[in-house]
């Protein structure tokens, strides 16, 4: 534009000179025609004032694009800063290489070097297949290759081999650097070494799926088992007769050595037929997944269950004998619930072994469904579903500063039900909503001039009621501090859509409430799953922190939870804090909050 310029303005001033020259060679040589001579010069005239014109123009553009092109320069330097820090950046902490599109290493950093155990004389001109795990899945491979040379990134989490021979585990992203006409000139590779993150959640994961005193799989591992099946599993559940006399007379060491001698001898009669479990309490579980018939599956539980009761025990000086009560179902669905029925016949009925059948759903079971409902019903009916409250202690500040609001119907007499007498009939009879609701609706109004904070619970079945997600909104917009609220979500509940929950999480943060993960560490889904949620709280099952004082795998878990949330930011709450030698553990091991008996039981007003 401006080499333009600069050429309108050489032609025309060639174009004055020429006239300029004729008016002269006129004016020199004479000429008649005056008229024409003023022609000439009106002409010369425009021609030249068109010239400074241009010229002038061509100035001022020319400043603007010198102007332009220094703030050009000026940005591109700072730019080219920005890049350089960039890459100091992932080069302190990634390992990168790069390859050509062969894929001949032709850049390893620093990092990488020192991360493998490799140089660079090793590196530079190798397959990146010199790092490679043997396990690593050809799939995973032909997936990668596909991606990258389709011109795409590819991401993934591989295993790889150090030069010593160790095994390493990096998140790696592979990226192709296209020139000008689209074609890959390189692939640029980063990774991030999670070794130790990798094995701190495997162990976490198998603590929390092992029995801690038998070290047995536990009740979790026997679900995740049971879930995994997709045929018929044989299952019996069986409990040793008069524990708790067993515990009193001997005392809790011999009673525990009991449950531990009990489950190797059931494993070791067992084992060649399928898979032993350790329960809570005094119960075992044993799981045969082979297509036997349910005959010889009662038939072999029988036997074993005879020779390990005619075994005696020698604990610490004492012979003690035990024996069993056992429930069996065979099932593709539901094999828990049913052989926990069977269970309870058999304990009903003081016989050895029940195998569950339709006749066991007997009608006591229905009558007790019937009353629960109508309990309900009437609750529901009279408003006589009532929040109770239960103080949260901060440790750091030594103050109560929330409260934990729980559902409980009074009757006319003062006396109160717990949820744990009338929440399941709830959910099976459809009244659940009305629970929450109500409870809710009377926590607002409650805590609307008081200044605590205060958290509701709420179950997978609220979250995924959009009339329940809609009268919680509703209630928050109408709340004047919502910033107050806190919303538990059970992490032993199945959840079904992690999308919903998310949904619902981002929903009610806009409104500045905080979320709580209850009872973590009952199970380990939410923990694989708790990177995607934008939790505030981890609420530490009360069943890990009612034994802390005594059991040493529950301190272990505890003090593992409360490391894990605050390196990503969470606070924890332990609940069922019953004495104070409890709180001044959890205190030394870093919690930030307590609630228990110790604190405060729930109450129908606030604690003094």
């Amino acid at each position: 534009m401006i080499e333009k310029k600069i050429f309108d303005y050489k032609f025309l001033l060639i174009i004055i000179l020429i006239f300029a020259s004729a008016i002269i060679s006129r004016l020199v040589f004479g000429f008649e025609d005056v008229q024409l001579l003023k022609y000439d010069l009106f002409i010369f005239s425009v021609l030249f004032f068109t010239l400074i014109v241009i010229f002038f123009k061509a100035k001022i553009s020319n400043d603007k694009f010198r102007e332009d092109l220094k703030q050009a320069a000026a940005k591109a330097t700072s730019q080219d800063l920005f890049l350089n820090s960039y890459i100091q950046a992932l080069d302190n902490t990634s390992a990168v290489i790069k390859t050509n599109p062969e894929g001949k290493i032709i850049y390893a950093n620093d990092k990488f070097l020192k991360d493998t155990g490799f140089s660079k004389e090793e590196v530079i001109g190798n397959d990146p297949r010199i790092i490679r795990h043997p396990d690593t899945n050809g799939d995973t491979i032909k997936d990668m290759w596909q991606t990258i040379t389709a011109k795409k990134t590819w991401s993934g989490v591989v295993k790889g081999l150090k030069k010593d021979g160790s095994v390493f585990i990096s998140k790696i992203s592979i990226v192709p650097v296209l020139d000008k006409e689209g074609n890959i000139v390189e692939y640029i590779a980063p990774r991030t070494d999670i070794t130790e993150l990798v094995t701190s959640r495997d162990k976490l994961r198998h603590m929390l799926v092992t029995d801690r005193l038998t070290h047995f799989p536990n009740r979790q591992k026997l679900i995740e088992d049971i879930k995994n099946n997709k045929t018929k599993v044989h299952l019996a559940l069986v409990n040793i007769d008069r524990f708790k006399e067993i515990n009193d007379f001997y005392g809790h060491e011999v009673a525990d050595n009991v449950l531990i001698e009990v489950a190797n001898s059931l494993k070791k009669e067992y084992e060649d037929k399928g898979k032993v479990y350790k329960l809570p309490s005094d119960e075992y579980a044993l799981l045969n997944e082979s297509d036997i018939s349910t005959d010889k599956f009662y038939m072999d539980v029988k036997a074993l269950l005879k020779k390990v009761s005619e075994t005696k025990l020698l604990i610490n000086s004492n012979s003690i004998f035990i024996s069993f009560s056992c429930g069996i179902a065979s099932e593709l669905e539901g094999v828990m619930v049913k052989a926990d029925m069977a269970l309870q016949i058999a304990k009903e009925d003081k016989k050895h072994i029940s195998i569950y059948d339709d006749s066991l759903d007997i009608s006591k079971k229905i009558i007790k469904n019937i009353e629960g409902v109508s309990l309900l019903k009437d609750a529901i009916d009279q408003d006589t579903i009532v929040p109770h409250f239960q103080p949260i202690y901060n440790i750091h500040t030594k103050e109560i500063e929330k409260y934990e609001v729980l559902a409980r119907i009074t009757k006319n007499n003062g006396y109160v039900i717990a949820p744990i007498k009338f929440l399941d009939i709830a959910m099976k009879s459809k009244l659940y909503p009305y629970i929450t609701k109500s409870i809710i609706s009377k926590a607002f109004e409650f805590f609307e001039d008081k200044p605590y904070e205060f958290s509701v619970n709420l179950s997978y079945e609220d979250i995924r009621s959009e009339k329940t997600i809609n009268f919680i909104l509703n209630r928050l917009i109408d709340f004047q501090l919502p910033n107050r609220v806190s919303f538990e979500i059970v992490e032993s509940d199945r959840i079904e859509d992690f999308e919903l929950l998310k949904d619902f999480i981002k929903k009610v943060k806009r409104f500045g409430c905080k979320i709580a993960i209850d009872d973590f560490g009952s199970g380990y889904s939410n923990f694989v799953n708790l990177y995607e949620l934008n939790i505030d709280y981890l609420k530490i099952d009360s069943s890990l922190v009612k034994d802390i004082r005594i059991d040493e795998n529950s301190r272990k878990i505890t003090k593992t939870i409360i490391n894990f949330a605050k390196d990503f930011n969470l606070q924890t709450i332990a609940e069922y804090v019953e004495d104070k030698e409890s709180l001044e553990l959890l205190e030394f091991m870093g919690v930030d909050f307590i609630q228990g008996y110790y604190i405060g039981k729930p109450k129908d007003c606030l604690h003094s």
